[in-house]
């Protein structure tokens, strides 16, 4: 299966990667610091992620990467434990 992912970095987004590259799937994951992504998530046995330098918030060339995926899942935003999520946070 062939995933586009972003938000990989994450608490999700990790152990989403080392299941999926474990089981032999073949994932483009988009970060805005794709070094920081490559540091984060590379280590594991199986394929080894691509990874896409973009701002997910404009049109670019990411978007070809979407093409002859099979799933995508999208991750990316504010983190489930970065802090305590009061009303006036998650509003």
């Amino acid at each position: 299966m062939r995933i586009f992912l972003t938000g990989a970095t994450g608490l999700i987004g990790r152990r989403l990667v080392a299941d999926r590259v474990s089981r032999g799937d073949a994932l483009t994951i988009v970060s805005r610091d794709a070094q920081r992504a490559r540091d984060a998530v590379l280590g594991g046995d199986g394929p080894a992620p691509d990874v896409v330098e973009a701002d997910l918030r404009e049109p670019g060339d990411w978007q070809k990467c979407v093409d002859g995926c099979d799933a995508v899942v999208h991750l990316a935003g504010a983190g489930v434990v970065d802090r305590r999520w009061t009303r006036a946070y998650r509003k």
